[in-house]
């Protein structure tokens, strides 16, 4: 028998360690634990909700959770993007120097400190907005979580596996044709997202693991991709479209397109 309920107490007492944790310092790790955090506690209450059409105290508390899961992790969002660019930043800038002329490396590098200054400065406030939101709203979200606690703990019958259910919802979403746009393409992977957190949650699976290890491949293929999506759309704004750096991640952002396409066919 797979019992919901102990596996939602787990997982929320991992999310409130993680969302301690950020309170403390919103850094780079505690910020990205306590998106994943929120994300996992998604999947399972999906699947809660699933399992049992029926209970209405049920649907209506793992609603009222969702829903404040994903104001804390909007909340995280635009630390976690500015973290990711800033991780970015280095190495494209490193790769750029390899693949162009050295009489433009003085501008490369004018470029890069440029967007550097920047994205540091943006995250610093971000962090600031951050600590403010996770002050507010977690009150409400500990006792949602508490409620929400108390209504799956009166479930006992059988439930289907969570690999079971991943292989549901695999075959229920809608594969990227061969042109998708970028919000089709990002769509899929936070699709896929869930599902891996549901396989995951059968460790002694190799099934399920084999199946999870699959997803984050592809997770982190058109991850890459939106990532530089990112990093363009961030070096336009500040360098213009015409910058060297602007460029020369476009081009390595239609490549790891590319790369994406593949990974998913």
């Amino acid at each position: 028998m797979y019992r919901l309920s102990s596996e939602f107490d787990r997982l929320r007492r991992e999310f409130n360690e993680a969302l301690i944790a950020c309170r403390a310092a919103t850094e780079k790790k505690q910020v990205h634990s306590l998106r994943t955090g929120t994300r996992r506690l998604e999947a399972l209450l999906k699947k809660a909700a699933e399992d049992h059409p029926g209970s209405k105290p049920l649907q209506v508390q793992a609603n009222k959770v969702l829903r404040r899961l994903k104001r804390v992790r909007k909340a995280a969002g635009v630390a976690r993007d500015l973290d990711v660019l800033r991780n970015l930043a280095g190495p494209v800038r490193d790769r750029a120097l390899t693949s162009t002329k050295p009489s433009e490396h003085e501008n490369l590098i004018a470029s890069y400190k440029q967007l550097e200054d920047d994205l540091r400065s943006r995250r610093k406030h971000a962090a600031s907005e951050l600590a403010t939101a996770l002050e507010e709203h977690e009150p409400g979200l500990e006792r949602a979580l508490e409620a929400m606690s108390k209504a799956m703990s009166n479930f006992t019958a059988k439930e289907p596996s969570p690999m079971r259910t991943a292989n549901i919802w695999m075959k229920r979403i809608r594969m990227p044709g061969s042109d998708p746009g970028k919000e089709a393409l990002h769509s899929f992977r936070k699709q896929t997202k869930t599902m891996r957190y549901l396989a995951e949650l059968e460790p002694r699976s190799i099934t399920a693991q084999r199946f999870a290890a699959h997803l984050k491949a592809i997770q982190g293929s058109i991850g890459q991709w939106h990532d530089l999506l990112l990093f363009v759309e961030e070096a336009k704004e500040i360098l213009g479209k015409d910058s060297l750096l602007t460029q020369v991640v476009k081009t390595e952002r239609n490549q790891a397109r590319r790369a994406a396409m593949r990974s998913i066919r």
